[in-house]
């Protein structure tokens, strides 16, 4: 049974210094040649992190899952006593490795990876994850029902957002609801805390949050990799609403790279946009009764992101 430690309990931030701490702790149990390897995909995919809009968790490259669970910690700070000693960092480290485990796969299923012994990185991540989370979650804790279906779903997702990507002619609303899946991990550290907490009811609304603000982040995305995406032969959310299904199937990727382009200058991306308000819209419903300000910031962030497009 795991007993809270209320004289130590943790209140304030986790540092990126701290979370490095536990990234090096963990690669100095693996082989040398392997952790060598993810350092240096770790290096790239830093490089490549999702870049807008800029206040995600305050740092530009920082992705605002890191900072979730510290949100509710500072809303329900009344409670945080109940807290295990050094909760949240754990926390938020699990569901890092766990996000560590899913991308090195989404990169090695989308080729981005070259064979190497990187590909055997992923269930020691997962492991690393479900050793975290186990050191503050029992065992008989609702939590690890979450972390299943939200694990599951991830992977699913992923797997369908490959599928409908490689379909000319599938349906981009169908492309957006599974970007909705990808992001289901991202709502497991808030899951821990609300239940922890005894607040289980706020786990339902964090998670479509966490969903919702998930598809308009994918398809911001999308707005800035479409190009390279029909040249790779990948039909992104924002390719498929600026592209007709005839072209789709007859015209060639740099064409079609060619016409997206021309058509977002057009004003093409309206339709776009005025989907992603919807998403936006819901996002806000679902975390408006939690009374998380920043992610209400965040949410009025990502909005002029999308009225930028």
């Amino acid at each position: 049974m795991h007993k809270s430690n209320e004289a130590e309990a943790r209140v304030g931030p986790v540092t990126a210094e701290e979370l490095r701490g536990d990234l090096v702790g963990f690669l100095s149990r693996l082989p040398a040649g392997l952790s060598g390897l993810f350092i240096e995909y770790d290096e790239r995919l830093r490089g490549q992190s999702r870049r807008r809009p800029p206040a995600w968790g305050g740092a530009v490259t920082d992705p605002y899952w890191k900072h979730l669970p510290e949100w509710i910690i500072e809303r329900e700070s009344g409670a945080s006593p109940r807290l295990p000693a050094n909760f949240v960092e754990t926390i938020i480290w699990g569901q890092t490795a766990l996000f560590y485990a899913i991308r090195i796969q989404d990169d090695l299923l989308d080729g981005q990876l070259q064979h190497s012994s990187l590909h055997l990185a992923p269930p020691l991540f997962l492991s690393e994850a479900e050793r975290a989370f186990s050191t503050v979650m029992a065992s008989y804790d609702d939590f690890w029902r979450h972390f299943r279906r939200a694990t599951h779903a991830t992977i699913g997702g992923i797997v369908r957002v490959w599928e409908l990507q490689h379909e000319r002619e599938s349906p981009p609303e169908e492309l957006l609801e599974a970007y909705a899946s990808v992001d289901a991990i991202f709502s497991l550290g808030s899951a821990a805390i609300y239940g922890k907490l005894g607040l289980l009811a706020s786990v339902p609304p964090i998670s479509q949050f966490v969903g919702e603000l998930g598809k308009v982040l994918l398809a911001l995305d999308d707005a800035e990799d479409v190009e390279e995406d029909l040249i790779d032969g990948r039909f992104n959310y924002v390719a498929k609403m600026l592209l007709g299904r005839s072209e789709m199937r007859a015209a060639s990727p740099e064409y079609l790279a060619e016409t997206c382009r021309r058509r977002a200058k057009e004003g093409g991306c309206s339709e776009i946009k005025a989907q992603l308000e919807l998403c936006l819209e819901r996002a806000s419903e679902a975390v408006a009764p939690l009374e998380l300000q920043p992610a209400i910031e965040l949410i009025e962030e990502t909005r002029i992101a999308v009225q930028a497009l």
